[in-house]
């Protein structure tokens, strides 16, 4: 009894514990459920607020690039418009008309320095009051003003009743009898009026200012000593101020320029990458291959080309296989490179000295004999066969030569008829009696034939 009590004490008591267990697991999972799901919740609503800022911000920018773009254009626009408003020649007539205007006598101008220039001929030191004399001294050097080199030009009392007429007034009301630079000034429209009938074509001025910027460019600055003071004028100069409005307005439009232009092919400068590399990468892979393919067709041919030019030897001292130049008569003992992988064939050993039978022409003694005449009964090379016999209708015999070594003279030539091998065969014999002959009297060895070295040609 007390035994089975125990037993389900302990029963129970692992029940229980399995139990408590049980609950302990799933209260802690329940925990971490409910944790995991504030927390996203959490997260959730830290998104959306994030995701409406960064729309926000992401809208901002680019409302501020869609403006910037817009200036950017708007500036290059306004920019070009100038340019083309602010040419060359109507600039400088609007620096012309600019500089002239200005009543002050040290400004660096050209009208300003001509009558400077001028108020000082005869009068050294007077730079402020112009004489008539200096007035028309001024006038007549103008290039086609007056009137004997042009029709329609002034003529000399235009000259001086316009400067009569625009003298100055002393503080006294005296009439003075020079002219300051306003006068000179108002003397000059004057006078242009007077020489234009017709207002002349100017891009910014008309009327009265047309006529008198044309007469000041094209007559009164085409003068020397305007032509002078322009030079030393340099940068101060109207032409100058004009090229110098023009560089800087030109520079900022390019300024505008080269930065639309760089933002703009960036992008597709990265988008034309990716396709380059790609064609880069079939490009190379196709030269590879067709240099491969060339390089070993170029090899190919020329290994053909130098199977017909060299021939494979051994030399009769020294055993040894050399390659001879059929056309170079150049023998080397290494294999020429351009065999490559070839090989010219089976060699042939080359005679001795003593057995050599190679017979120079006895006219020239530098050639092979090549032929043989029957009616001079002499040998010959194929040149002097032309040089002594010319068109002479001689019975003329060839000599054939080794199709071993291609050199020396063979002793079976490759004929149909008995006839012609007796002629080879009697060409032969006194070829060997010559060499022979030739030899003995040298004091050389007596030549030995070596007749299974000549083969026959089939």
């Amino acid at each position: 009894m007390l035994s089975w009590i125990i037993s389900r004490s302990i029963i129970n008591s692992r029940s229980f514990i399995t139990n408590a267990t049980e609950v302990t697991k799933n209260w802690r999972a329940f925990r971490v459920r409910n944790t995991a799901s504030l927390k996203c919740m959490e997260m959730r609503a830290i998104a959306s607020k994030a995701n409406k800022v960064a729309r926000a911000y992401v809208a901002r920018q680019q409302m501020h690039r869609l403006t910037r773009n817009t200036v950017r254009l708007d500036e290059l626009s306004l920019a070009g418009r100038s340019m083309f408003k602010n040419s060359r020649e109507s600039e400088i007539y609007h620096q012309i008309m600019d500089q002239s205007s200005v009543q002050e006598i040290e400004h660096a101008s050209e009208l300003q320095r001509i009558f400077s220039t001028y108020c000082a001929y005869g009068q050294k030191g007077n730079t402020s009051r112009l004489g008539i004399g200096s007035f028309s001294r001024l006038v007549k050097e103008a290039p086609n003003l007056m009137q004997p080199w042009n029709r329609r030009g002034l003529s000399p009392s235009d000259i001086e009743l316009t400067y009569m007429k625009h003298r100055g007034r002393s503080k006294y009301g005296n009439v003075e009898s020079h002219l300051h630079f306003p006068e000179f000034h108002r003397a000059l429209r004057c006078l242009a009026d007077s020489y234009f009938s017709v207002v002349p074509k100017c891009p910014r001025y008309a009327g009265s200012d047309a006529k008198f910027c044309i007469f000041l460019q094209k007559h009164v600055f085409q003068s020397k000593v305007a032509t002078t003071h322009t030079k030393t004028l340099m940068m101060q100069s109207c032409v100058a101020r004009a090229d110098f409005n023009l560089n800087a307005s030109a520079q900022r439009i390019i300024s505008f320029w080269n930065n639309y232009q760089s933002r703009t092919l960036s992008s597709v400068q990265k988008q034309h990458r990716v396709a380059i590399g790609s064609d880069k990468r079939r490009a190379s892979s196709a030269t590879m291959i067709q240099c491969n393919f060339r390089g070993i067709s170029g090899r190919c041919a020329a290994a053909m080309i130098a199977l017909e030019t060299y021939d494979k030897l051994i030399d009769f001292e020294s055993r040894r296989e050399f390659w001879f130049n059929t056309k170079s008569q150049a023998a080397i003992w290494i294999k020429p490179r351009a065999l490559s992988w070839h090989d010219v064939g089976n060699p042939v050993l080359m005679p001795g000295r003593d057995l050599l039978f190679d017979i120079k022409c006895p006219q020239c003694n530098k050639c092979s004999i090549e032929g043989y005449c029957v009616q001079c009964d002499n040998l010959y090379c194929d040149g002097c066969y032309a040089v002594a016999h010319g068109e002479n209708t001689h019975t003329r015999v060839v000599v054939d030569s080794c199709i071993q070594c291609r050199f020396q003279i063979g002793t079976h030539p490759n004929s149909k008829s008995p006839r012609e091998e007796n002629q080879v065969q009697s060409t032969v014999n006194n070829a060997k009696t010559i060499f022979v002959t030739r030899a003995s009297r040298t004091n050389t060895r007596k030549v030995r034939f070596k007749s299974t070295h000549l083969r026959r040609r089939y």
